[in-house]
């Protein structure tokens, strides 16, 4: 069971509350400057997957503006769907940008998918695959899966494409989404397998217009993004896509960075057109345990922050301003709820 389903109450967000007396404040602060902010929102409401399926592919666009790394949960999809082996997927995440320029062996390559790069170095996060061949088992898939490779490596850092390109990429985007959700869980094959036969991603009109509107919405916040990410032009990412803090329980949306003054933002990704309190304290919550499961600083977590792209809004905290108390250290916090975390992890498990 993923870290985000034992943060709906119990002893890790009784810890966090505790520890982190500033919550609220975070939280109310939040909801007025979206309810003060101009929200994108469809026509007229839609089916709940229409608002799913928008914030997945705006999270993965927005991702990929940040750093043009893999679709890691894709791909992983891709293997789980059987499209293609692990190998074939580790080959794959190896021309993105992120991965290519390195001079990986073939075993690593193979391993490509499971390596992740962070702010202190490379960091394989499972065994490289037994396979060693990468045949491909749905090519059409994988053709697409390629096309969105060569599209991330044109794209611009930090910025969204011109409104035709934005538009072409949507059923790329659709894709992948589809296949991330066969690993998080779902066993709905049936769109997959159309666009396996038709080599076709259908996406509804009302999708992609729903997604062309919010992504232009975040001109100013990409900005932002690019301050915190210290604003030089000539960098090779602004962060780091999917951050991983703990494999197979914890992934985090995007880590942006280095700031100027040092450190790197934690942000989560809530494309909704509701911004309420309970609602903004449960976000909170979920970005301030990942930050605080960082035990030991590989991903270098100063700051903590929501990206809200229906309201084109970023807000962020110094990690120390909410996860702290009178005579607390922020090292001896993450020990403490990482010791916890584990507890709770494999007390479940049992």
């Amino acid at each position: 069971m993923p870290l985000v389903h034992h943060l709906r109450g119990g002893p890790l967000v009784d810890w966090i509350t505790t520890h982190c007396p500033h919550l609220s404040e975070a939280a109310e602060a939040t909801v007025q400057a979206a309810q003060a902010a101009s929200t994108v929102r469809p026509a007229r409401r839609w089916p709940r997957e229409h608002y799913a399926m928008v914030g997945a592919i705006v999270g993965q666009r927005l991702a990929d503006a940040i750093e043009p790394a893999p679709p890691y949960p894709a791909l992983y999809g891709a293997v789980l769907c059987s499209a293609l082996d692990m190998a074939a997927a580790g080959h794959l995440a190896c021309q993105y940008p992120t991965h290519r320029h390195t001079q990986w062996s073939q075993e690593q390559r193979a391993a490509g998918v499971h390596l992740r790069p962070t702010p202190t170095g490379w960091w394989q996060i499972l065994p490289a695959p037994t396979t060693s061949g990468h045949e491909d088992t749905e090519t059409l898939l994988v053709r697409l899966l390629e096309q969105h490779r060569r599209a991330v490596c044109r794209l611009p850092l930090g910025q969204l494409a011109d409104p035709s390109t934005e538009a072409r990429l949507v059923p790329l985007y659709q894709l992948l989404q589809q296949l991330e959700a066969i690993y998080r869980g779902s066993t709905r094959l049936d769109a997959l397998q159309q666009v396996a036969t038709t080599g076709v991603v259908p996406v509804d009109q009302r999708v992609r217009e729903d997604v062309l509107q919010i992504l232009p919405h975040n001109q100013r916040a990409l900005q932002q993004i690019r301050a915190l990410a210290g604003g030089s032009a000539d960098k090779e990412r602004l962060g780091f896509a999917a951050p991983v803090l703990e494999p197979g329980w914890a992934e985090a949306d995007l880590l942006v960075g280095p700031h100027p003054r040092g450190g790197y933002t934690l942000l989560d990704v809530k494309t909704v057109t509701t911004v309420d309190f309970p609602r903004v304290r449960e976000w909170l919550i979920q970005t301030l345990a990942y930050a605080l499961l960082d035990s030991t600083d590989r991903w270098q977590i100063s700051r903590v922050g929501l990206w809200l792209p229906r309201q084109g809004l970023l807000v962020g905290w110094q990690l120390t301003e909410l996860a702290a108390t009178p005579g607390s250290n922020l090292t001896a916090l993450r020990q403490q709820f990482t010791q916890l975390a584990a507890a709770v992890s494999a007390e479940f498990r049992l």
